[in-house]
């Protein structure tokens, strides 16, 4: 028995199936109603095959193969790079509205731009998602100069760190709350060197030398905390800059 004829409701093309050869609009669309919501909560979050949690949980497994197999086409289990960074860091600044955590490593010795610092910081923090989306193409060129003889090029780059960024604040959303509740200084100088430097060193590392498993480790090793460690200076020196213009006007 012959397949019925479906006739796509997005681009009205004529198929046999359950999605359109032209456009990809799945044959089963009914109404906007309450099981369709349940429907894309579930798909869309929790499903295992397209789910943010099965993209975190192999971010933190074996990161460096995850962003390989993103990279050369295995694309339709994995959670979109800048949807998956957008809505980390949305989570991040939610959590941190809330909690008020003070969790800026670095302080400014000028009195002036001391008494701007707090304006600034709770500016960052309230845009967290867009300031992360800033540092992608800002740490995907720092990568690409670093790795650009291992033939990756620049987009590719653009999305390696795109996931590495969200791996990066999913970690500082793991420490934040010990932020919230640090005791003294000691601690919290402690946290904030955890926060802002040695864990996500360790993630780039990682990531970069599972990505890179052919290439020499010590070169891949030294090129990936070099990445890191000029793209946060950078980022110091971006808001150092926006503080001093800030001042001087």
């Amino acid at each position: 028995m012959s397949k019925a004829i479906i006739v796509c409701k997005n681009c009205a093309n004529h198929f046999t199936g359950n999605y359109c050869n032209q456009c990809g609009q799945d044959a089963h669309t009914g109404r906007i109603n309450s099981h369709f919501l349940i429907h894309e909560i579930q798909h869309g979050l929790f499903h295992i095959d397209k789910g943010i949690f099965y993209t975190i949980k192999q971010l933190f497994i074996h990161p460096g193969h995850t962003l390989r197999e993103f990279i050369e086409g295995k694309r339709v289990a994995h959670f979109k790079p800048l949807s998956f960074l957008i809505v980390i860091a949305g989570l991040y600044a939610f959590v941190h509205h809330f909690l008020k955590a003070d969790v800026l490593a670095f302080k400014f010795t000028n009195a002036d731009a001391q008494s701007l610092q707090p304006k600034v910081t709770d500016w960052m923090n309230e845009h967290f998602a867009l300031v992360s989306l800033l540092e992608v193409p800002l740490i995907g060129f720092i990568s690409y100069l670093f790795f650009k003889k291992y033939k990756v090029n620049y987009m590719e780059n653009l999305v390696i760190s795109a996931y590495l960024i969200g791996q990066r604040i999913i970690a500082k959303l793991v420490l934040l709350p010990f932020f919230y509740i640090h005791l003294n200084s000691t601690v919290k100088a402690l946290l904030l060197t955890l926060d802002d430097f040695i864990i996500p060193v360790s993630l780039f590392i990682w990531a970069y030398k599972q990505y890179f498993e052919e290439q020499s480790a010590i070169w891949v090793m030294l090129r990936s905390f070099f990445t890191y460690l000029i793209s946060y200076a950078l980022v110091i020196l971006v808001i150092s800059v926006v503080y001093s213009v800030v001042l001087s006007t």
